[in-house]
């Protein structure tokens, strides 16, 4: 023969009571836009958003440094002169450049660096 039921009032009280708070608990948790899953889930996506900021920024400054020395090298390649030097540096080997091409010998034998 199944159980009877206790149909106390105060057992049905402690049976509301237990499940409104349990009820009551869980709409809170599944209904609020900021509940504690919704927090986690923003929180790992917003890590594995890091990771990869950080993997293009490192990405991007890898290439930024290898695209400045092949245009440094091009650029040496093309014109004979490095790219990197000091604006006066630059300068006096211009002037000498253009002595020597000139073929002045008295000019090329004053010029100093």
């Amino acid at each position: 023969m199944p159980k009877r039921k206790s149909n106390a009032p105060e057992a049905l009280a402690n049976k509301r009571a237990k499940l409104g708070a349990a009820s009551k608990s869980l709409e809170e948790y599944s209904l609020k836009p900021n509940t504690l899953r919704d927090r986690e889930r923003t929180a790992a996506m917003d890590e594995e958003k890091r990771v990869q900021d950080r993997y293009r920024k490192a990405r991007n400054e890898s290439f930024a440094r290898f695209k400045k020395e092949y245009d440094q090298k091009a650029t040496k390649k093309q014109t004979g002169k490095s790219a990197t030097l000091p604006p006066d540096k630059q300068a006096k080997i211009d002037k000498a450049d253009w002595f020597l091409e000139l073929g002045d010998i008295d000019s090329k034998e004053r010029l100093t660096f």
